[in-house]
C-alpha cells in the first residue's frame, strides 16, 4: 500500500507541475505587431522584442482596441521604445477570462498604420488579476486594464528576459501552440493519473 501510495504521490506532482509557455511577440519594422492575437493562458510569459532596432516601438496597455493607453495605475508599458532584450510580462496565475489590448504608442504608428495588439486570456482565474512585468528600460510606464497587471520598469522584478524567444518572425501558429501543448500535457497527466488512481484503488482495496 505504500508503495502504491508514493505512485500516486508521484502523479499529482506531474499533474500539479505543467510548463508554462514562452511566447514571443515582434514589433516588425513595417509598423505591425507579429501576431496581433495571441492565445495566452495563467503563468504564460509574454515577450516583445524589435525586428529592427532602428524602427522603434512601444509597447502600451489600452482598454479597447484603440490607441488610448490604459488610465489603470497597474497597466503594463515598457515605458519607453523596446531595447535589445525586450519588454516581458507574465500572465498571473489568477488571470481571468478575457482580452488584454496594447498599442505602440510611437506617433503615427496606432492611429496611421493601425499598430494594435490583443492577448487573449483562455484560461480561468479567481480574481481579478495581478501580474508582474519586466523589461530593461529605464522609465516607469505604470498603466492596465481588465487584467490590472502590474509593471515594474526597471525595478527588481522577477525573472529576466531570455534571448532564447527573441525570434524576428514568430508565427502566430508557433505561439499559439505552445499554449496548446501546455493544455494537451496537463491533460494527458490527469487521464494517466485518474486511470493509474483507479487501478490501484481496485487492486488494493
Amino acid at each position: 500500500m505504500t508503495h502504491a501510495f508514493k505512485i500516486i504521490l508521484a502523479l499529482v506532482a506531474l499533474v500539479t507541475v505543467v510548463r508554462a509557455a514562452d511566447i514571443s511577440i515582434t514589433a516588425t519594422k513595417d509598423i505591425k505587431f507579429k501576431p496581433e492575437s495571441v492565445n495566452v493562458q495563467p503563468g504564460d510569459k509574454v515577450t516583445w522584442m524589435l525586428e529592427d532596432p532602428s524602427v522603434p516601438h512601444t509597447v502600451v496597455q489600452s482598454d479597447q482596441a484603440d490607441c488610448t493607453a490604459s488610465k489603470n495605475k497597474s497597466a503594463f508599458s515598457s515605458g519607453g521604445s523596446l531595447k535589445a532584450s525586450g519588454f516581458s510580462i507574465t500572465i498571473p496565475s489568477d488571470a481571468m477570462p478575457g482580452n488584454l489590448y496594447y498599442f505602440c504608442s510611437i506617433p503615427g504608428h496606432c492611429e496611421g498604420a493601425g499598430m494594435k495588439g490583443v492577448l487573449v486570456v483562455t484560461g480561468s482565474g479567481t480574481n481579478s488579476t495581478n501580474g508582474t512585468t519586466s523589461d530593461n528600460s529605464t522609465s516607469n510606464g505604470n498603466t492596465t486594464s481588465n487584467g490590472n497587471m502590474t509593471s515594474n520598469g526597471n525595478s527588481t522584478t522577477s525573472g529576466t528576459n531570455s534571448t532564447s524567444n527573441t525570434t524576428s518572425s514568430s508565427p502566430s501558429s508557433s505561439s499559439t501552440n505552445k499554449s496548446n501543448s501546455a493544455d494537451n500535457l496537463k491533460s494527458s497527466f490527469e487521464m494517466a493519473f485518474f486511470l493509474l488512481a483507479s487501478a490501484l484503488y481496485f487492486n488494493i482495496f
